[in-house]
């Protein structure tokens, strides 16, 4: 759940200009870039992925489509993508 004050924030964002906006972004994810927030979680990026594609389908006027994608996530696919396989 979002928080009022990045719901401020990202309204605030959203009347930038297109210069600001790129301005905005690359700032925050410098300062982002600075924090020790260590490796996300399997949960943690599996969350993130699902509001992206929530996000994207409301943006295309697209409710539900994601589902496809995130159905088709097997088992075997644990560990597909690590930097250090356990194997």
């Amino acid at each position: 759940m979002m928080t009022s004050a990045i719901q401020h924030l990202l309204e605030s964002f959203e009347r930038l200009s297109t210069s600001e906006r790129r301005e905005a972004a690359r700032e925050i994810l410098r300062r982002s870039m600075e924090q020790p927030y260590g490796a996300l979680s399997d949960e943690a990026l599996a969350e993130i992925a699902e509001s992206s594609f929530v996000e994207l389908d409301r943006r295309d006027g697209r409710a539900g489509h994601h589902d496809a994608f995130l159905n088709g996530y097997a088992a075997e696919d644990e560990g597909l993508y690590d930097d250090n396989p356990t194997e």
